[in-house]
């Protein structure tokens, strides 16, 4: 294995680690444990932060991948990917900031209904990014038959 492929496998699972620690804060506020929530939403924030900042070290030092040679359905797929994740990363960050406001808010104030709807679509927005992760991670193992090491190259 090279090292875009560790970096990809590793970030693969952080996400899903990622959207397992939202999906229990979920869980958390169904159940009125809002403290629960909280804790594990920050902690599901902490690893896309994470990823983001080990993709800048990671496109600084190993470069980006070559992505001339994909067919049209990873390099669509791969595109939906980034557009699930864009919205995912709005909504998700549009709940957060809501989240700062409600902290002493009743819970009839229109505010709460504002954050419980960015973070529906968070949540649905960052399932798609993960599902289509998975796809485009198959895409750099596989696509057509090459292993990672001599599909990708540095620009």
């Amino acid at each position: 294995m090279d090292a875009r492929t560790i970096f990809w496998t590793l970030a693969l699972a952080n996400m899903a680690a990622a959207f397992a620690l939202a999906a229990a804060g979920v869980y958390y506020i169904r159940a009125k444990q809002i403290e629960k929530h909280r804790r594990m939403m920050r902690y599901a924030g902490g690893l896309v932060g994470l990823f983001v900042a080990a993709y800048l070290i990671k496109v600084l030092t190993l470069g980006r991948e070559d992505i001339s040679a994909w067919d049209f359905a990873s390099l669509a797929i791969l595109r939906i990917h980034e557009g699930f994740v864009f919205l995912f990363l709005v909504t998700g960050i549009r709940a957060f900031y809501l989240s700062r406001k409600i902290i002493s808010t009743p819970e009839t104030d229109p505010l709460r209904k504002r954050h419980r709807l960015a973070g529906r679509f968070a949540m649905t927005f960052f399932a798609l990014a993960l599902l289509t992760a998975a796809l485009t991670y198959r895409a750099i193992l596989f696509e057509y038959g090459k292993t990672p090491a001599t599909n990708i190259t540095v620009r």
